[in-house]
């Protein structure tokens, strides 16, 4: 049994039992008193879980969701001034991203946060005191844009063709990062036919298909001098 079975498998006997004691759960879960001692640690210290031992009855239990300030996402705890936090990063990149390309899916996320952040009643009545506004900020609406960002999750390559100043031009590139610079989105990649880092504005891309080579990796020091 792998460590994210075990977890989830550990949380439900937490939950549906109360209160558990060590040897109990370590029957159960059969294993080692050692991989459940390090099990309720990564459950309480990596994700967040309110593991509590009672050391009374010397028995474990989770609290109870209606008497804590802390919310679940998928087996991942967070405090309601984290949520608060995630609700207005997602702001920021909305106002950097109106279109929500860049996280299409970052929409259902906020949902669940509003809903958990709801009996509040605070958390629309913050945003709404908080703006971020850019001057001069140029939509997002480069063809292709999916596929630059699809490439650079799955790490490959990318066939683009741009425009220059005398006319258009077709490169394959690998691409290394999304770089958003005085209102204008560039894409930094590696380019296979100047075999050197160029920065290539979005706007000025006229197409862009994700290939199925994969893409080369430029260190970090190399980056940076882009």
């Amino acid at each position: 049994m792998g460590r994210t079975e075990r977890i989830f498998r550990l949380v439900g006997l937490l939950r549906k039992a109360k209160r558990l004691q060590f040897s109990e759960m370590r029957d159960r879960m059969n294993v080692s008193p050692a991989t459940l001692k390090r099990d309720l640690k990564y459950l309480r210290e990596t994700l967040g879980t309110p593991v509590h031992y009672d050391a009374f009855d010397r028995t474990y239990r989770v609290s109870d969701p209606s008497s804590r300030p802390h919310h679940e996402i998928p087996s991942v705890w967070f405090s309601e001034a984290e949520l608060y936090s995630l609700h207005l990063a997602q702001q920021l990149l909305k106002e950097i991203d109106p279109q929500e390309r860049l996280a299409p899916n970052l929409k259902s996320v906020v949902h669940r946060i509003e809903t958990l952040l709801a009996p509040s009643g605070s958390a629309n009545a913050l945003v709404s005191r908080i703006k971020f506004r850019l001057p001069g900020k140029h939509p997002l609406d480069a063809t292709g844009f999916a596929s630059v960002t699809s490439a650079l999750a799955r790490r490959n390559q990318l066939s683009i063709r741009y425009l220059t100043p005398s006319r258009p031009a077709s490169s394959v590139v690998s691409p290394q990062r999304l770089v958003f610079l005085q209102e204008w989105w560039y894409l930094d990649a590696w380019c296979h036919d100047a075999q050197a880092m160029r920065r290539f504005k979005l706007h000025e891309l006229e197409s862009a298909v994700c290939l199925d080579e994969a893409a080369l990796d430029v260190s970090p020091q190399d980056l940076d001098e882009v």
